[in-house]
């Protein structure tokens, strides 16, 4: 089997700009930075 079943195809970026960043932060409120994750995630 050469190919996988499905196809997936990926539109856009998957990079957040600033804006939209800061306006989650504001609804959300502060939230663990992902570099703070690292040592926890291996």
């Amino acid at each position: 089997m050469d190919r996988p079943p499905f196809r997936a195809d990926q539109v856009g970026s998957l990079l957040r700009p600033e804006k939209l960043k800061a306006a989650r932060e504001k609804f959300l409120g502060p939230q663990t930075p992902t570099s703070a994750l690292g040592p926890h995630d291996d």
